[in-house]
């Protein structure tokens, strides 16, 4: 059996900073929501939802080995679905619909 990751999921507003000319989204430095997930051989989905269709953000870092992350209104993490995320790294993703979830599976 694989060894658990720890999977730290915030949920955020964007700023478009745009002083140079070209915009560059930053994350807001306030989460609008945080979670610790721990994966598993089996898919587990968070508790935090999005509350806009395509305005907040994830924001997910993952630690202890790698894991499937996927993301919907009722998401199963898995091979062939979603993304696979490395131990060590972080990925930021757009929200796609009012309610969406993570979910998170040992890859």
């Amino acid at each position: 059996d694989r060894a658990m990751a720890t999977v730290h999921v915030t949920l955020c507003d964007v700023l478009a900073r745009a002083e140079t000319g070209s915009t560059m989204p930053v994350l807001m430095s306030q989460p609008k929501g945080v979670e610790t997930l721990t994966s598993g051989a089996v898919s587990t989905t968070g508790t935090l939802a999005a509350a806009r269709a395509q305005d907040d953000f994830w924001n997910v870092t993952v630690a202890g080995g790698a894991v499937w992350v996927a993301f919907g209104a009722a998401p199963v993490a898995g091979p062939g679905v979603g993304y696979l995320v490395l131990d060590g790294q972080t990925i930021d993703r757009s929200t796609t619909g009012v309610g969406e979830k993570i979910a998170v599976r040992n890859a």
